[in-house]
Order: C-alpha cells, then sequence, then structure tokens
C-alpha cells in the first residue's frame, strides 16, 4: 500500500494548484445546541482536490449563540449571557440582531456578561453572538463520503484560542505524519465540529448568519476535477492513523 500512496504523491507532484482560503461562507452552516457530543457547525465538500496549505495560517473563531425578547416597551433592558463573554482580539466581542437585522447594544458589560439594548416600542426577537472563554472542543475533520473514514487534522480548547493573541501567536497548519496527511479528495469533505456546554453555530434557515464567527482555511486547489487513486490512498493513509 504505501507504494500506492506513492505513486499518488508522485501524480501529486505533476498537478497545478492555485492557492485559495476557505472562509465561512464557503461552508454548510449548521447549529450546535451544546451538550457532550461532538455537533457540526461547519461543512465543506471538495468538488475537486484540495490540500490544507502546509505551514499556512489558519484562523476559527467560534462564537456562542443566544436568543432572547424584548419586552416591548422601548425602555431599556438588560440581558444576562449564560457564559463568559471576553474582551477578545480575536474577533468581535458580541454581534447583535434584532428580527433578523443586525443592531447596536446600548452598552456591553463584560464583568456582568450582559448587554443593554432598548427596543422600538414593540417586542423584538434578538439573537446574539458573542466570544466566550468557555471550555469546549472544536476540532478540524477530513471525512470520507458517506462517513467511512476521517480524521481530526486540528483540535483546540475554544477558551484557549479565543484569547490569544492572532497576530502574535497564529494558528498555523502542521502535517507531519505522511505527505498526503492534509489532502482532501473530491467529494471529501472539511468539517469543523464542536463539542461544549453552549450553542453554537448557526440554522441558516432561521439564524442570521454571525459574522463574527470567522474562519480562514488557507488551501492549494488542484485545476483538475480529479486525481486518479487519490481517495483510495487519502482513504488507507487516513485509517492507517486510527
Amino acid at each position: 500500500m504505501q507504494d500506492i500512496i506513492q505513486e499518488v504523491v508522485n501524480r501529486l507532484d505533476d498537478v497545478d494548484t492555485r492557492r485559495a482560503t476557505l472562509r465561512r461562507g464557503d461552508f454548510e452552516g449548521a447549529p450546535h445546541a451544546g451538550g457532550s457530543s461532538d455537533s457540526v457547525i461547519l461543512d465543506y465538500k471538495a468538488r475537486q482536490p484540495i490540500a490544507l496549505r502546509q505551514g499556512g495560517i489558519y484562523r476559527v473563531v467560534p462564537v456562542a449563540r443566544e436568543t432572547f425578547t424584548t419586552d416591548g416597551s422601548g425602555t431599556q433592558q438588560t440581558f444576562n449571557l449564560s457564559h463568559n463573554l471576553i474582551d477578545s482580539d480575536v474577533s468581535d466581542d458580541l454581534v447583535l440582531y434584532a428580527d433578523g437585522a443586525q443592531a447596536e447594544p446600548d452598552s456591553v458589560d463584560y464583568a456582568a456578561d450582559s448587554f443593554d439594548y432598548t427596543d422600538g416600542g414593540a417586542a423584538e426577537d434578538l439573537t446574539v453572538f458573542y466570544v466566550a472563554a468557555t471550555q469546549a472542543s472544536i476540532k478540524l475533520k477530513k471525512v470520507g463520503p458517506g462517513g467511512s473514514n476521517s480524521e481530526t487534522l486540528v483540535e483546540h480548547d475554544v477558551a484557549l484560542i479565543n484569547r490569544r493573541e492572532p497576530n502574535r501567536d497564529p494558528l498555523k497548519f502542521t502535517f507531519d505524519r505522511s505527505p498526503i496527511q492534509g489532502t482532501v479528495p473530491k467529494d471529501w469533505h472539511l468539517k469543523w465540529e464542536i463539542d461544549g456546554p453552549f450553542n453554537a453555530g448557526w440554522d441558516p434557515e432561521t439564524d442570521p448568519a454571525p459574522v463574527n464567527m470567522l474562519v480562514s482555511v488557507p488551501i492549494n486547489r488542484a485545476t483538475v476535477a480529479e486525481v486518479e487513486g487519490l481517495s483510495t490512498a487519502v482513504g488507507q493513509d487516513t485509517s492507517n492513523r486510527v
């Protein structure tokens, strides 16, 4: 099998690629209700072979999601968040939507984990996405068709990455276990999965997009539709490490 993998690596060396970056909008969003099991919050299906760029700087900012309803009084109300809101360097700390349109809170109280907002004199449905320092696990996985084969490529504690300084301490891809460890064949998926106590992700059918949920994944994209034997080789290579 190592000979087959090497043959595929040799074929990849002859394939032209183009640099690109996958962002939140390239993924299909999904909600995580909170709890002690992994939930997919972002899913990207490769339409042609791609490779995560070795040494490339990537970003992910998973944000907590909560909803409230105002009382319609037209007076200022305080809304208490369930998790630890932080003043972070990684993204906008709190983004508020009122009836689906982005709105500005009157004020934000980091010490009290709360924000103030005044509605327009009628009840409004609020959705808030905020950067939290609550312990949770975020993983980037590549997954074969039908979920038959998968590998975790990176894994982080949300509380730690949401506190880091991305310019001084960036996240970089390092794949040192195989020359095709970071390769994603056609029809395979890249999935961000979260396991933690807070609501995360979003339902594109009902929720506004969380603009402060940042995702940046540097890739090399093949200029051909497919590479012969790549899916088989990557599947075998992944299985060798499971």
